[in-house]
């Protein structure tokens, strides 16, 4: 779940979290079983020992969320910091091995899904300068609207070879989402009609006449009346 050379510099370091280490008041020492790569903004002179495989990411994604039914003594923001992390760190090995298959379609489907429930149970526990240690809720919709788009990409690239990648319903789900989080206020991602019109114009018949899709709508009317004309071309 993570380089042996990047787990012994981190030792090296003290640079081993909480959930990463043998004794929970040592940061020195960590396991192969523990032990899930951070992310690394700066990637360079990459080799086959830096990246994962597919097995050793889903061991590390499973690990990931066991976390969320254990050590209930954590803070849930504690928690999702972690993940947050080294989810991100997968989504990095996703691309430096350009996997956009099935595998990488559900591996993304469920960051979503957990950045969306980090964000509704941390909205009120917002980062500050009183609060250092909160909730960072511009980068997690921020890392959401990136991996929504990879996603988008990726649904695109299938349905253009005739396959379904992911779960049954689970693009028009998506879809929602990324449709939705175009009337949040989080920086950039303010309401933007061109883009909520251009989301539209471009999605599969099939999402947009899903559950999800017709909810979503409902909340559009006056852009979804505004865009009717554009269906016919």
């Amino acid at each position: 779940m993570c380089p042996p050379g990047e787990r012994e510099l981190r030792e090296r370091k003290n640079d081993i979290e909480l959930f990463e280490r043998v004794d929970p008041l040592h940061r020195n020492a960590s396991h192969p079983a523990l032990c899930i790569k951070k992310y690394t903004r700066i990637v360079d002179n990459v080799t086959p020992d830096m990246v994962r495989t597919r097995a050793a990411l889903a061991n590390a994604v499973a690990q990931l969320y066991s976390l969320l039914d254990s050590r209930p003594e954590v803070p849930f923001v504690t928690k999702s910091k972690f993940l947050w992390d080294r989810l991100r760190s997968v989504r990095q090995d996703l691309s430096l091995q350009a996997i956009t298959d099935g595998f990488a379609v559900r591996l993304l489907e469920e960051m979503v899904r957990f950045a969306i429930m980090s964000e509704h149970e941390l909205c009120e526990d917002t980062a500050t300068v009183a609060n250092p240690d909160g909730h960072n809720s511009h980068l997690n919709v921020e890392q959401l609207a990136k991996t929504l788009t990879s996603l988008r990409h990726m649904y695109d690239d299938h349905a253009q070879r005739g396959i379904s990648p992911g779960e049954p319903g689970a693009e028009a789900e998506m879809f929602a989402y990324q449709l939705l989080l175009r009337i949040d206020s989080h920086g950039r991602y303010n309401v933007e009609r061109r883009e909520m019109l251009n989301d539209l114009r471009s999605a599969h018949l099939k999402v947009l006449l899903s559950p999800a899709g017709a909810y979503t709508r409902s909340h559009f009317r006056s852009t979804w009346a505004c865009f009717a004309p554009f269906r016919s071309t």
